[in-house]
C-alpha cells in the first residue's frame, strides 16, 4: 500500500503530493530519515516525529475549526466579513472554502456562504484532538501513554529545575 503524506488533513498519496509540505516531508533526505526513523527503536527520534506531525495536525485543525465555528454561528455570511472576523489570509481562506466546498460542508449562494447540513452535522459532532490523534488506542493504551508521558515530563521537569537553580 503506498505511504500517505501525515502532513496535512488531505492525506496524499506519494506519488501524488499537493502541497510543499508533503514534498518537503518525502524528499530523499526525509524520506532515508523516515525509514531509518520507522526501522530504528530510538525513543527521542520517534518523540520528535510524532510531535512534529500532532503539532501540524493541531495547527491545521485550530484553522479549519475555526473557520467551521464562525460559519456555524453566522448562517450567511459573506466571504469578507468572514475574513474579517478570522486571524487568516485571503489565500488560505479561499483555499479551505474550496476544500469545504468539495467536502460538501458549504455551499456558496450569491456572494454567502452557509453550512450544508452535513458541515452543521461535522461541528456538532466533531472528535476533540485527543479522540481524533489517540483513536487508535484503547482506553487502557491511552492510560498508560498518559502515565508513561507524565512520568518523562515530570523527570524532565525536575532535572531543569535543579540544572537552573545552580546557575
Amino acid at each position: 500500500m503506498e505511504e500517505k503524506c501525515p502532513m496535512c488533513p488531505n492525506q496524499c498519496l506519494k506519488s501524488e503530493l499537493k502541497c510543499g509540505r508533503g514534498k518537503r516531508y518525502f524528499n530523499e533526505e526525509n524520506h532515508q530519515h523516515h525509514q531509518s526513523f520507522e526501522e530504528s527503536h530510538d525513543l527521542t527520534g520517534r518523540l520528535i516525529k510524532a510531535g512534529q506531525i500532532l503539532g501540524h495536525k493541531k495547527e491545521m485543525k485550530t484553522e479549519r475549526e475555526k473557520i467551521l465555528d464562525v460559519l456555524y454561528q453566522c448562517e450567511n455570511i459573506n466571504q469578507q466579513d468572514l475574513l474579517m472576523k478570522l486571524s487568516t489570509d485571503d489565500t488560505s481562506l479561499k483555499r479551505f472554502l474550496l476544500r469545504f466546498e468539495n467536502e460538501g460542508l458549504i455551499h456558496f449562494q450569491d456572494d454567502f456562504i452557509s453550512l450544508t447540513p452535513k458541515g452543521k452535522e461535522i461541528v456538532q459532532n466533531r472528535k476533540t484532538n485527543d479522540e481524533e490523534l489517540f483513536d487508535m488506542l484503547n482506553q487502557e493504551e491511552k492510560e498508560e501513554l498518559q502515565r508513561l508521558l507524565e512520568k518523562v515530563l515530570h523527570s524532565w521537569h525536575k532535572q531543569h529545575m535543579k540544572f537552573h537553580s545552580k546557575k
